[in-house]
């Protein structure tokens, strides 16, 4: 037996000697042998815990974390850096410092009566939301570039009024007698997507508004819905990659940098 911390060839004897620490090693190595998959084993892992819950869709999207790998030249190294560190969750909120620390404050140091956690940083905090709006306001505006470029008339942020009240899209997009209403949010994906939607599809007068003034019954209603980790909503990036065609595959990891950056 060996004392506690003390090296041996190169290991530290944990709680018993050299040769139980291998073995402890080789045996955690075997039961991820046996899964089919050892990448998708570590994956699941990851998404089970409280940083990597918000990365579990990233793989429902290709493409959108090829920035991570890629030379960007549309990124710094510090920017570079900042979205690796929002990206898994590691930025030094006061919440996450105050981990194993009962002791350490956790709340907003901006003197909100709140916990310092990424999300309420990046979405609810005050002194933040100015960068909020921008982080925003980023994302439509790449995706009003990218309909016009696809030959697409733009109408930004086109007012109606309704009797279940105002609607008034980030986006209004037309093309050959084709409508498509966009509109974004950087929120939670799937179940934020679908009411993104109905919030515009499930009113008809809205439909009856848009054709008068444009003279088009295909109107179509899409969600540019990403979360804080610039994950996408899998049926957001499909309806406007694959159904759509509003976007490209190679804009889907540029505008999920905006959302960090802005």
């Amino acid at each position: 037996m060996c004392p506690r911390g003390v090296a041996v060839w190169g290991l530290l004897c944990l709680g018993g000697s050299a040769r139980e620490y291998l073995q402890r090693l080789i045996d955690r190595v075997k039961s991820i042998q046996i899964t089919e998959n050892s990448k998708s084993y570590f994956s699941q892992k990851l998404y089970q815990t409280v940083d990597g819950e918000a990365l579990s869709n990233s793989a429902k999207v290709k493409d959108q974390n090829l920035w991570v790998q890629s030379r960007n030249k549309f990124l710094s190294g510090r920017d570079y850096v900042n979205l690796i560190k929002t990206k898994i969750g590691c930025l030094p909120t006061a919440a996450r410092c105050a981990r194993g620390r009962p002791a350490k404050d956790k709340f907003c140091r901006a003197g909100c009566p709140r916990k310092e956690t990424l999300n309420h940083v990046s979405q609810a905090c005050p002194r933040t939301h100015g960068k909020q709006i921008q982080r925003y306001d980023a994302v439509i505006n790449y995706i009003n570039r990218a309909c016009e470029n696809r030959g697409y008339e733009v109408i930004s942020e086109p007012l109606y009024k309704t009797s279940m009240g105002n609607r008034k899209p980030d986006l209004l997009a037309k093309k050959v007698g084709k409508i498509v209403v966009i509109d974004a949010q950087v929120v939670d994906l799937e179940r934020a997507n679908n009411r993104k939607i109905s919030y515009y599809r499930d009113n008809s007068e809205l439909d009856s508004a848009i054709q008068v003034q444009h003279g088009s019954q295909e109107i179509s209603y899409i969600g540019a819905t990403l979360n804080l980790r610039g994950v996408w909503s899998a049926k957001s990036a499909f309806d406007l990659i694959e159904k759509f065609k509003v976007l490209s595959r190679s804009d889907v990891p540029v505008i999920s940098t905006r959302v960090f950056v802005g």
